[in-house]
């Protein structure tokens, strides 16, 4: 069988009447039904701030900012300056505040000396691999005269007719010795295997001393980075909404310090249930109010709620004046569900 709820003074009423009879028991019994009165739990029904027609509903709405921007510091340290204030306008590119910057001054005069050493031992590297290599190949090249003098035979002297100065060689016919050719042959080789070997150890080398100046330089451009961003400035143009620091003051990296805001961006949420949702329309002119202050919105969009909300629905309501509202202020929506559909 369905029970119907009932009201609660009713039901302690009806318990009195049945329960005592004559006056004295029924005055007891009042005094008692009114000790159960104060235990029992209900609320009693608000007072509406604002006349209302009928049909008309005041929902508990809150100012949310579609265009936001939370300017922090890519590095921890020191705020030196702050140039904006709360409620200031302010242009794309506009200074907002200044992190110190001495600390990154000294680090980037460190990394341009370790990228000078660097560079230094990779030149000296290369050098002294060219030096070697050199001389190994002039030894050979020498080996490799030799031996061709050798096998063909000849061995090169000099004209005893020469003039003073000249250089002038010619072949005189010995005796090919096959010794001699064999162990020009086996010196030469080796020295040739010696050279291939000398420069594949070279190579890592010079690909260690390379990549400590590639490191050394990519320091040197990450400090210069962080330098040239000591200076923070304002993504967007817009209001200041929020500074949260003052000079001297520390911040953590990417921690937010100035927010700005974009007014043209301000929607006023507010949170409805299926049954008025079904009655409202956007396009629908609806009344924002706030103390003392009454305007006028479009409701702009309507977004099913998930999880808790899975029944319930948000209600967008772009204002017609948003310069004089603050994301995250408390406003209120009056929703008239025949007047809340869109004209066609």
């Amino acid at each position: 069988m369905e029970h119907k709820s009932e009201d609660t003074r009713a039901v302690v009423a009806r318990y009195i009447r049945r329960r005592w009879k004559r006056p004295a028991q029924v005055a007891g019994g009042l005094a008692v039904a009114t000790v159960l009165v104060g235990f029992l739990p209900f609320r009693a029904k608000p007072q509406p701030k604002y006349s209302l027609t009928p049909g008309e509903r005041v929902l508990a709405g809150q100012v949310e900012s579609l265009k936001s921007q939370a300017v922090g510091s890519p590095f921890g340290g020191s705020v030196v300056a702050i140039a904006v204030k709360p409620g200031q306008k302010v242009q794309q590119g506009q200074l907002l505040f200044k992190m110190d910057p001495r600390p990154f001054k000294d680090a980037l005069a460190v990394a341009k000396s370790a990228r000078h050493e660097a560079a230094v031992a990779l030149i000296e590297t290369k050098a002294a691999r060219h030096k070697e290599l050199a001389t190994l190949e002039a030894e050979a090249a020498t080996i490799k005269g030799m031996l061709m003098s050798a096998q063909s035979g000849a061995q090169p002297v000099q004209d005893p007719y020469a003039g003073e100065g000249e250089t002038d060689f010619e072949a005189q016919p010995v005796t090919q010795d096959p010794d001699q050719v064999y162990a020009l042959q086996t010196r030469l080789s080796e020295l040739r295997s010696h050279i291939e070997d000398r420069k594949r150890n070279w190579t890592p080398m010079l690909q260690v001393a390379a990549e400590q100046l590639r490191a050394s330089e990519r320091e040197v451009k990450r400090i210069g980075m962080l330098l040239a961003q000591v200076e923070r400035r304002s993504p967007m143009s817009g209001i200041v909404t929020a500074v949260n620091a003052e000079p001297g003051s520390g911040v953590a990296a990417y921690s937010p310090v100035i927010r700005v805001d974009d007014p043209s961006g301000y929607r006023v949420v507010t949170l409805v249930d299926q049954r008025l949702r079904e009655q409202l329309k956007p396009g629908a002119p609806v009344p924002v109010l706030k103390p003392n202050e009454a305007g006028v919105g479009k409701l702009e969009k309507i977004v099913p709620g998930r999880d808790e909300e899975l029944f319930q629905y948000y209600v967008y309501v772009k204002p017609s004046e948003p310069a004089v509202l603050k994301p995250g202020q408390s406003v209120e929506v009056k929703v008239t569900p025949g007047s809340a559909m869109a004209s066609n």
